[in-house]
């Protein structure tokens, strides 16, 4: 059995074989007009011999870089070759280097000068993604803000259409940006119905026949109609001739960064490349940014079709190894083709075979088909850019354009309009880098203006929210008073430089009498030096108006803990930092009883339950009563034990937690203070305890036994009466206090 199945899995990977080959060799083969009109693209500025030394650049990096990286990656289909993103920034690199008068003639030493600056740029580029790649900054490449890189997209198909002119219209753009309509007397209107017609046969076969190879087929069908036309004119002299503009010409094997070399001088072309160091090193980092952007989310479209999932490290890392190489043989810039990836899935192609088979191919068609280059009209290839241009138009910013038609008007749909807009015009008039450049900022700006809302969500006193500490009556009557002095303002959001005004504004109009100050941050994510700085500011102004700032919803190990620590925020030590704003008021609390010097404690005499009682009920009563000593962190009673008793806090502090939380101090639902009690309710009603009872610091209790209530009822009727009404009035005060501070907590 297991032989049986060893034999059907070599069949099966001896099978692949010809498939594979067969797939690879049909990506190459319909995908040399595009491979053909983005190498002229990148090379037009040197006119019409852009075609010859594009095509041969191009096919490098369809063979030698795509080879390199069929085996470098470890994707399932790593298709690589020339893009129209990076052939474009070849164009303008190229463009800017023409400018320099010191250029010797293209067709000599300029020529090597230009090919060098090129191989330059695309070695630059790889080294960077392989920088990034051995880093693991891949990431970053896709954090680009989404309108700037749709406004880099639109803006790469629009000047791809407009690098058209010369081969189109037979007007270069530059004629038309300088001479306006009046260019337009220099217009071959041959070349212009060949490359519509061309455009529209690759269109309508797109939408027809999403299957077939249009690109292809479209270039067949412009190259028969112009030579068949030139034919006809030849032996027909009475129809009009059609100027419909010159083929490529041969392409030589040649390189051109080979071809140029034999006449460059070492010193003059070092000093070229030097004078020229930033435009070089610009270019080769946009091309990494771009072109890694570009690979890993074609990267990532393949795998969902697949069905796979890719490591972008290693991706990134074969990419930037395929372009240092081929940068040297004088490729351009490489990144994965989806649309070549694509040709190799439909004939059956799903493995790193078909891409290596694909790359050779291109190089068996560059080395062949040479002679085919001298047909094919330029014109021809012209079309089939404006269709490539169209399709570069970016399909999130139509949306957003068929939004704004529609009647949206929203504020962040204008900013994402203006966003593309103003790095779509950028880049098409004064290059890539400024352009992207000034979009990153201005998306930052937006973004920094978006998020800039009043940090103060909530602002309140300690009469509105009081804390939930439970003090005796006499205590609670000198806080009623004094709370209003306590002032709680609720942030959220990030506080940064970008909004620290309105909270300095929101302090300054609180009312006047303000005694403590309490920030509630358990809303605020994430504090930059700029706001740490301001609450530093707030807690010296506060102080030499005698007053005080707590932090509440701070700790020493959180994240916002630690920034504040960072940038030397007040309280750093942990003094002035609460857990939550109901102890941030508590402590409020406390200080304004210490300014008013009374009594934060009440004495035993002063319990509410001896209310009413003469002096013997009261002796008979302090009779049942059991002295009870508890340590801090010690637990009075936990949840589901048997209500035996209620105690009375003579001394110290308690507080009741939600259910095995203990010293760990879970959820507070209330604090004791002494002359108050707790454990009645489960007394009364026969239930067990609801909650934990943990004592904050050492505390002396009064235990009162319900076996000894129930006597002292029976035996003093009146003494009874009075002591359930006691406690009866004191669980609805403390019930209606409960349902404040939990309403409250909820607001």
């Amino acid at each position: 059995m297991p032989s049986t199945s060893l034999l059907r899995l070599s069949r099966a990977a001896l099978g692949s074989w010809p498939r594979e080959a067969f797939s690879g060799c049909l990506a190459a083969l319909v995908t040399v007009a595009l491979v053909i009109s983005l190498g002229s693209l990148a090379w037009s500025p040197l006119g019409l011999d852009a075609a010859r030394l594009g095509a041969t650049a191009a096919f490098m990096t369809a063979g030698v870089s795509a080879l390199v990286y069929a085996l470098c990656a470890r994707s399932r289909l790593p298709a690589g070759g020339p893009t129209s993103p990076s052939s474009l920034m070849v164009m303008a690199l190229l463009a800017g280097l023409l400018a320099d008068p010191a250029l010797p003639a293209v067709g000599g030493a300029g020529l090597g000068w230009l090919a060098m600056a090129v191989a330059a740029a695309v070695v630059v580029q790889g080294l960077l993604q392989l920088l990034l790649a051995a880093l693991g900054w891949v990431d970053l490449v896709r954090r680009v803000p989404q309108p700037v890189l749709s406004g880099f997209m639109n803006a790469i198909a629009a000047l791809v259409l407009l690098g058209q002119a010369k081969l189109v219209l037979g007007v270069p753009w530059a004629d038309l940006k300088l001479q306006g309509l009046s260019a337009l007397a220099g217009v071959r209107p041959g070349s212009l119905l060949l490359a519509a017609g061309t455009a529209a046969v690759v269109w309508w076969l797109l939408a027809r026949r999403p299957r077939w190879p249009a690109v292809l087929l479209g270039m067949l069908v412009g190259t028969l109609v112009f030579h068949g036309l030139q034919q006809a004119a030849a032996v027909v002299p009475a129809l009009p001739a059609l100027d419909m503009g010159p083929t490529a010409g041969r392409m030589a094997l040649d390189l051109p960064i080979l071809a140029g070399w034999r006449a460059v001088q070492l010193a003059d072309c070092q000093a070229f490349l030097m004078r020229h160091a930033w435009a070089i090193l610009s270019t080769g980092a946009a091309l990494a940014l771009v072109c890694t952007l570009e690979t890993l989310l074609a990267m990532m479209a393949v795998d969902q079709q697949l069905g796979t999932r890719s490591s972008t490290r290693r991706e990134l890392a074969g990419a930037g190894l395929a372009n240092v190489l081929g940068g040297l043989c004088g490729a351009l810039p490489m990144g994965l083709v989806r649309s070549r990836a694509v040709a190799m899935m439909t004939a059956g192609g799903r493995s790193r075979r078909a891409a290596a088979i694909s790359a050779i191919g291109s190089l068996v068609l560059f080395s062949l088909g040479s002679p085919l280059l001298d047909l094919l009209p330029l014109a021809v290839l012209g079309g089939i850019m404006v269709t490539v241009a169209w399709a570069l138009v970016d399909p999130w910013s139509r949306s957003l354009l068929r939004q704004w038609r529609a009647g949206e008007r929203s504020r962040e749909l204008l900013h994402s309009l203006a966003v593309v807009g103003l790095v779509l015009s950028l880049t098409v008039w004064y290059g890539p880098i400024f352009g992207v450049g000034l979009g990153l900022t201005l998306a930052v700006l937006l973004f920094v203006r978006q998020i800039s809302t009043d940090p103060v969500r909530a602002v309140y006193s300690a009469a509105q929210r009081p804390s939930r500490r439970v003090y005796p009556a006499a205590v609670e009557a000198r806080l009623a008073g004094l709370r209003g002095r306590v002032q709680v303002l609720e942030l959220q959001g990030a506080l940064f430089f970008g909004n620290v005004e309105p909270l300095r504004h929101a302090v300054a109009t609180l009312p006047a009498g303000l005694r403590v100050l309490v920030l509630d941050l358990r809303r605020v994510s994430t504090v930059d030096a700029t706001g740490a700085h301001a609450l530093a500011q707030l807690a010296a102004q506060l102080r030499r108006n005698g007053q005080r700032l707590l932090l509440a919803q701070v700790q020493a190990a959180t994240p916002l803990g630690r920034q504040l620590q960072i940038f030397g925020a007040p309280g750093a030590e942990g003094v002035d930092w609460f857990v939550d704003a109901d102890h941030a008021v508590e402590a409020a609390e406390q200080s304004l009883l210490a300014d008013a010097a009374a009594p934060a404690e009440a004495a035993a005499a002063d319990f509410a339950l001896f209310d009413g009682l003469d002096a013997g009920e009261l002796a008979i009563l302090r009779a049942h009563l059991q002295p009870v000593q508890v340590r801090a962190g010690q637990a009075v009673f936990r949840q589901g034990d048997a209500a035996d008793a209620l105690y009375l806090l003579a001394s110290g502090s308690i507080r009741i937690v939600s259910a095995g939380q203990g010293a760990g101090g879970g959820t507070r639902y209330v604090s004791l203070s002494p002359g108050t009690w707790f454990g009645e309710a489960a007394v009364l009603d026969g239930g067990g305890r609801s909650a934990d009872a943990v004592a904050d610091a050492d505390s002396a209790l009064l235990r009162l036994d319900q076996a000894a209530l129930a006597a002292l009822a029976q035996a003093h009727p009146a003494l009874g009466a009075r002591l359930y009404r006691n406690l009866a009035r004191y669980l609805a005060q403390r019930l209606r206090v409960a349902s404040a501070a939990w309403t409250a907590a909820a607001g």
